[in-house]
């Protein structure tokens, strides 16, 4: 049975990516980002996206409906729909994380 766990979609630790270091170039911006609600999915899949680029973990639409292990291809929801960004970056963050309280206020009626 899989296991469902937390993702770091920017991961926690960014050594050796460049991807990942062109977008936080700086020790303080990635601390910044990296605990952000907006920043965390839920991922059957953490072990294999681990600190992979945004794009592998993205995956690409011929991913639908296979065993790929990508954001697209996610039997979860919420995981799937970060595949609609085009890249990561702090300002994907806070769109995100806006998303997700816009959603969790209405879902439970929240004034």
């Amino acid at each position: 049975m899989l296991k469902k766990t937390i993702e770091h979609i920017l991961p926690q630790t960014i050594t050796g990516s460049k991807y990942w270091k062109e977008r936080f170039p700086n020790k303080k911006l990635h601390q910044k980002n990296v605990g952000r609600i907006g920043n965390l999915t839920l991922t059957y899949w953490n072990p294999n996206l681990s600190n992979k680029d945004f794009p592998q973990k993205k995956g690409k639409a011929k991913d639908i409906g296979t065993d790929a292990k990508t954001y697209i291809s996610s039997p979860v929801i919420i995981e799937r729909e970060i595949s609609k960004y085009k890249n990561w970056t702090e300002r994907s963050i806070s769109k995100r994380e806006k998303e997700m309280v816009d959603w969790a206020l209405k879902r439970w009626c929240i004034d």
